[in-house]
């Protein structure tokens, strides 16, 4: 994956699970970083990179859990 857009992501994530405390911070980070994407790729609009940005998030998220340990044999 591309390390831009997993650190989108990662603010993303970052936005969606930040406390009452950090939530400000973490959305406007989220914010820039989106901002920052739209200023490299005219033409794409806002909402297509929102819709994008969620599709692939829950990607990265499956990706993210580690899977249990099997129970051993029995």
């Amino acid at each position: 994956m591309h390390p831009d857009l997993e650190a989108l992501l990662q603010a993303y994530d970052a936005a969606l699970e930040a406390g009452p405390q950090e939530s400000s911070r973490c959305h406007d980070e989220f914010e820039q970083r989106l901002k920052d994407l739209r200023a490299r790729t005219p033409g794409v609009s806002e909402d297509s990179l929102r819709n994008v940005i969620r599709l692939a998030y829950g990607q990265w998220l499956a990706k993210q859990q580690k899977p249990s340990a099997l129970p051993p044999k029995a």
